[in-house]
């Protein structure tokens, strides 16, 4: 509903009807609305700005509500861990592509698997040396990890059994190599392998130690 800004013969009579400093008296109008002063025009003005701007921010509660019930909702899809797997040249920090990597998920006894999750993945290092899987919910007690190299002329200790929470908040680095690459460290959400490829002298030892 509009606001009628005038007001009534009775509010004429009080705000006309006194003398002002003067000694003159005003003279009462015959009758009929009369414009509201400037001062409270602006008043109720103000008032109306005030009822917009409440309504404005009842709006934008409603909107911060609707997107933190997205949040709680869509969070833990949006949101799983993801772990990451690196092979790299120990001796220059080369990375190793097209290795092939197999991951088993290994829940403790007595913790509930999800309904649908594939318990062996078969993963393969990209071009960064790297291969990446997301970790269902609940999340296993622990990852079995290991590496095949596409060449037998290197050494890796390749294989690796962790606890999840360990590799998540830490990271893990095969401990049975050692580089001084800067990159080649351990970072939580990541398991690090470090492979060294055969001096020529191994090169050449390697058929009769291999037969």
């Amino acid at each position: 509903m509009q606001l009628q800004l005038y007001q009534t013969d009775m509010e004429v009579k009080e705000n006309f009807g006194k003398a002002p400093a003067s000694g003159k008296h005003f003279k009462e109008p015959s009758g009929g609305p009369v414009p509201l002063k400037p001062s409270t025009y602006e008043t109720t003005r103000v008032r109306l700005g005030c009822s917009d701007i409440l309504e404005d921010s009842v709006k934008k509660q409603h909107s911060r509500f609707f997107v933190l019930f997205l949040t709680l909702w869509l969070g833990p899809m949006c949101s799983a861990q993801v772990i990451r797997i690196r092979v790299i040249n120990s001796n220059n920090g080369q990375p190793l592509p097209k290795q092939s990597v197999s991951v088993n998920l290994l829940y403790d006894k007595g913790e509930k698997p999800p309904a649908k999750y594939e318990a062996n993945l078969l993963l393969e290092t990209d071009a960064d040396g790297k291969a990446q899987f997301r970790l269902p919910e609940p999340v296993p007690a622990h990852l079995g990890v290991q590496v095949r190299l596409t060449s037998e002329h290197w050494h890796c200790g390749c294989m690796a059994l962790a606890t999840t929470q360990d590799v998540i908040q830490k990271g893990m680095s095969d401990s049975e190599s050692t580089t001084s690459i800067k990159n080649a460290r351990a970072e939580p959400g990541i398991i690090l392998f470090l492979a060294r490829p055969f001096t020529l002298l191994e090169r050449l030892l390697y058929p009769l130690m291999k037969g």
